[in-house]
């Protein structure tokens, strides 16, 4: 009531949300609300408050990302003129260095980009960030580049830190405790989109009701030339010789907009006038990858030595392209990738005795929702029985939708536990061949989970569990250890309720050689100063019928293995006839190669 903020993130806030809302609304008259869309009170991150009686909500969501931590969003529109904004709040994991915050900026970033695309308002970032002012993270938001942790780190976007902005010769103070550093911020957007840069007023609260961070406000005057993506403001004006002038000029604001952000729709370009995209140089990767069997129109297409080269496609003339992306028209007639008839009769023809094909795939998430024809493509390719897919969140009907299309119909996911809360890996598999017995989701570290579904082939009964998993990336084997140790626990109680043999899959985001895959190999392992052992052992499909190659690259050039099909072995076997296991080109734009091992199932 004091700082009568009229929008505000909120971190480290759980099950007391209700309690001060209500109390809140009882002192300020019932004007404050929360932002209400995603499962807020399921990850740490910085609910959206706001003034309900000014502001009007489009629409809100939570993204998760590494560490059980999140991105909260919320689109709101001002009652008094219509101006709109997405505010958004984030809590990174603190105490681990600067690298994790500036892995959590990129994601949080490209996430909101996304955002942007469905509701193009300019962005107001807050949180507690758990880093300093001058640390490589806070100059990626404010620069849009940085060169840091041996990489160089690019966003679609950058800001203006309000406090920084008023007192330049103190940008770092102490917002926590007594400590001589600053963690929390309240970001205007800069680029592309302009929040308005009036920046009238930013505070440092003393400390106060027993937190230990001091609260920080930004006061702002939003220019409301700053929501030229706004389509209410196109030209809907009434006649008039000033009225006229006043849209000129605004259709001058989107023009430039539209430059910097190329988009189709509102370009003013028909077919066409469009340049073809076979003259693009990266053309014959977008028609061999990226955007597949396309019959659609238009494409956007990419530089290849851009932060993002995967084409946009599969585009109406309607459509947006995304960041860095401009319009062509799709060639008539251009030859589409097939799929192979020899490989799907093979795959039809599977049963008792013949062999059965498990694949893991990571779909790599950004610009996932871009690619789904692709996607849906490289699948249809490779004829997976069963399967377990990373990096998969709203996405997920889309893909069913069109797989089965595709198909006829013969595709499902297995549906329990919260799959779409989690960074796991979903199990697909073949519902005319198989039947669903149960499934479930179960989380452990940094946001992290294992799926599971029994599942029982149709044609003789046979019965198994499908697994997938994808443990947290970049901090090292131990994490991925402990992950394997919880894993494989796990699935030892599912399969005391279920006693049939496990397949596991995923990305598991370390090497072959690591103690993590000896542990699952050897189902004991002496590593990180203790011993480790786990109640099954598995056989890696590759690595079995590729003894002098067992690690080779599934993600990107990189010289190492990161996506396993495991077998078990013991105490229940899946059958030891692998005849065969297959790492496939890299496709449909993700990072990661599919890897598949077809087995002989013993009943």
């Amino acid at each position: 009531m004091r700082m009568q903020p009229e929008i505000a993130a909120i971190p480290e806030m759980w099950h007391e949300k209700g309690a001060i809302i209500d109390l809140l609304n009882q002192r300020s008259g019932n004007v404050y609300a929360f932002a209400t869309g995603g499962a807020t009170e399921q990850f740490n991150d910085a609910d959206i408050l706001y003034r309900s009686d000014k502001w009007e909500h489009i629409a809100s969501d939570l993204v998760p990302f590494s560490a059980g931590r999140a991105i909260n969003w919320a689109a709101l529109r001002r009652k008094s003129d219509g101006y709109s904004l997405i505010a958004s709040g984030t809590h990174p994991l603190c105490c681990r260095g600067d690298y994790v915050i500036t892995e959590a900026v990129d994601f949080v970033t490209k996430t909101l980009s996304q955002v942007q695309y469905q509701h193009p308002y300019p962005i107001v970032l807050m949180g507690d960030l758990n880093t300093g002012y001058y640390q490589p993270s806070q100059q990626l938001l404010r620069q849009g580049h940085v060169d840091a942790f041996g990489r160089h780190w690019q966003i679609p976007m950058t800001f203006t830190d309000a406090w920084a902005e008023l007192h330049p010769g103190n940008p770092d103070p102490s917002t926590i405790n007594d400590d001589p550093v600053r963690l929390d911020y309240v970001y205007f957007q800069k680029t592309p989109i302009s929040v308005g840069q009036s920046i009238v007023q930013s505070q440092i609260w003393p400390r106060a009701a027993g937190s230990d961070h001091r609260a920080v406000s930004g006061d702002v005057v939003l220019n409301r030339t700053a929501c030229y993506f706004l389509k209410q403001l196109r030209c809907k004006l009434s006649p008039g010789v000033h009225q006229e002038q006043r849209c000129t000029a605004l259709q001058l604001l989107l023009a430039t907009a539209e430059s910097s952000v190329p988009m189709l729709r509102g370009s003013g370009r028909g077919l066409t006038e469009l340049p073809s995209c076979a003259e693009k140089p990266n053309f014959h990767l977008a028609r061999a990858s990226w955007c597949g069997e396309q019959k659609e129109p238009v494409a956007c297409a990419k530089d290849s030595d851009g932060p993002n080269p995967v084409w946009d496609c599969h585009l109406q003339a309607d459509g947006f392209c995304s960041l860095g992306g401009s319009p062509c028209a799709w060639p008539t007639g251009a030859p589409a990738r097939e799929v192979s008839a020899t490989q799907s009769q093979s795959q039809n023809n599977n049963g008792a005795g013949n062999p059965t094909r498990f694949v893991t795939w990571n779909l790599y998430v950004f610009t996932l929702a871009g690619r789904i024809h692709p996607v849906v493509d490289e699948l249809m390719r490779m004829q997976p029985e069963i399967a377990a897919i990373p990096e998969m969140w709203h996405e997920k009907g889309a893909i069913i939708d069109l797989l089965n299309q595709r198909s006829g119909n013969v595709y499902a996911f297995a549906t329990g536990g919260a799959t779409e809360q989690f960074n796991d890996a979903d199990i697909l598999y073949r519902s005319d061949k198989w039947e669903h017995i149960a499934s479930d989701l179960v989380p452990f570290s940094a946001g992290r989970a294992i799926n599971w579904a029994a599942l029982r082939r149709k044609s003789d009964g046979y019965s198994l569990i499908a697994s997938g998993t994808h443990p947290l990336c970049c901090r090292g084997d131990y994490v991925i250890t402990e992950a394997v140790d919880f894993v494989t626990k796990t699935l030892s109680q599912v399969q005391y309720q279920h006693p049939y043999p496990i397949v596991l899959m995923g990305d598991l985001n370390t090497g072959y050689f690591q103690p993590s895959q000896q542990l699952l190999r050897q189902g004991h392992v002496d590593a990180f100063g203790r011993h480790w052992q786990i109640p099954m052992t598995f056989t890696d499909a590759w690595a079995e019928l590729h003894p002098g190659n067992p690690d080779p690259s599934t993600i990107n050039d990189d010289p190492v293995r990161l996506d396993y099909v495991y077998f078990q072995k013991t105490p229940i076997s899946v059958g030891q006839s692998i005849v065969q296991s297959q790492i496939w080109p890299r496709a449909a734009g993700s990072d990661h190669r599919a890897v598949s091992g077809d087995v002989v199932l013993n009943r």
